[in-house]
């Protein structure tokens, strides 16, 4: 749950001030925040009229936010896994590097190496294309195709490694994988493609692909200061606003009901009244 917030009524923007975080065993744990822009999705549905046009479209990504979120979740368990004094682990990381920002699902810390996991709740059967970087998702007889999630974290891997040259921190090998959260979801590639089964994993193998990774990468470049000096520069940076305007809703700000909210029926404006 955010813990402070600013409202910047203007440009319905949201700042975050303190976000979850304890310390459990040997690693610094940022909690996973619940998403701003289901928030603000429910704030603006909360004052619209019901008939407006753009009801079905909030309300899908309202479904849409609450999935991946689950989707991220569902990997909190085989991260727990992991041995506590090895690894500090970050989840929903939001940077900005010369006005780009970017977001990274869950990111791990240790003293060998970097691995950021950006997490897919998909059904169905998926099938990546590398030689159109295109993924094709097919669940309940329906096709879809997105961008190839290879392609978005291996973005959010060069941005976080500009961002860290920022300061004088010794560089740490970056690795990337898409992780597929659905445990009945069918990974599908093709029978050429001997790159792509080492990036998408299921999360059940996550424990498994991190302990690869740490006999791969076994010098030790960071101490356990530099370590902790790492995940406090990060969490410092870090800043929570909606990716999501009210324009992209189709929604004019005059549209939107104002007053106070009626905390037991949701009406706006809540009516005062006087007892004697």
């Amino acid at each position: 749950m955010l813990q402070s917030t600013a409202r910047n009524h203007k440009n319905f923007t949201l700042s975050v001030f303190q976000w979850p975080r304890r310390r459990v065993g040997g690693f610094y744990l940022k909690e996973r925040e619940y998403p701003v822009n289901i928030l603000f999705l429910q704030a603006i549905e909360r004052r619209i009229d019901e008939d407006h046009p753009s009801v079905p479209r909030v309300k899908e990504l309202i479904a849409k936010q609450f999935k991946g979120h689950k989707g991220e979740s569902a990997i909190d368990y085989p991260l727990s896994i992991l041995p506590n004094q090895d690894y500090h682990i970050l989840h929903s990381v939001s940077l900005q590097f010369q006005n780009q920002n970017f977001h990274i699902d869950t990111l791990l810390l240790s003293a060998n190496f970097i691995s950021l996991l950006e997490v897919k709740n998909m059904g169905g059967t998926i099938y990546f294309d590398r030689k159109f970087n295109q993924l094709t998702q097919t669940y309940m007889g329906n096709v879809k195709y997105y961008q190839c999630p290879i392609i978005q974290v291996s973005n959010q891997e060069r941005l976080l490694k500009q961002w860290i040259e920022q300061f004088d921190i010794p560089s740490l090998p970056l690795t990337s994988f898409v992780v597929i959260s659905n445990p009945s979801c069918m990974i599908q590639v093709d029978p050429k493609d001997k790159s792509t089964n080492q990036i998408v994993i299921h999360g059940h193998y996550l424990p498994t692909k991190i302990e690869q990774q740490q006999t791969i990468s076994n010098k030790q470049i960071l101490s356990t200061k530099e370590i902790h000096n790492l995940a406090r520069t990060i969490m410092k940076h870090h800043k929570v606003k909606p990716t999501l305007t009210l324009k992209q809703l189709n929604i004019n700000p005059s549209e939107l009901l104002l007053g106070v909210l009626c905390s037991n029926c949701l009406a706006i404006p809540m009516q005062r009244t006087h007892s004697y």
